[in-house]
């Protein structure tokens, strides 16, 4: 919500400048410097929108969830567009839903949870190219009133 004031401004701002006429072009720069704030927000390197060097390379990648409790729906999002909505322990291959190159993978819960041993968590694993069978925990959530949602810059690459 924090954003919403600072995009409106901006829209504001950019579109009182000379020179810009369109909106579709505001609306572009506006979503491109929301995606920054995003990535620095969440704790991603200062380029990781959409750079291919800050992003983890994959063959293969999974989400697995675990621990649920009623309300601790997980959504989760390659692009920005939902590719799975869980409300029980999971696992799941996602890259059926990503494009070659560079993917912006989200993991977001409708509520904080505890639920089980180890409490309520997701987690992004990765198969990177030329590991026959070792996946790695690139990205783990356990959703917190003050923290429900993360992301992950991932590059699909063969091999």
């Amino acid at each position: 919500m924090r954003r919403a004031p600072f995009a409106a401004a901006l829209t504001l701002m950019l579109a009182a400048a000379p020179g810009h006429a369109q909106p579709s072009d505001l609306e572009a720069r506006v979503r491109a410097l929301e995606e920054r704030v995003a990535a620095l927000e969440s704790g991603a390197p200062a380029g990781a929108a959409g750079n291919a060097s800050a992003a983890v390379r994959c063959r293969r990648l999974n989400v697995n969830g675990s621990g649920f409790m009623p309300g601790t729906v997980l959504t989760v999002t390659v692009n920005g567009a939902t590719v799975g909505t869980f409300n029980d322990n999971t696992y799941e291959d996602l890259e059926r839903h990503m494009r070659p190159g560079v993917n912006r993978v989200g993991l977001a819960f409708a509520a904080p949870g505890v639920g089980g041993p180890f409490g309520v968590n997701a987690e992004l694993r990765c198969l990177a190219p030329g590991s026959a069978s070792s996946r790695d925990t690139i990205l783990s959530l356990k959703p917190t009133a003050g923290h429900l949602a993360a992301e992950a810059v991932v590059e699909l690459a063969g091999g």
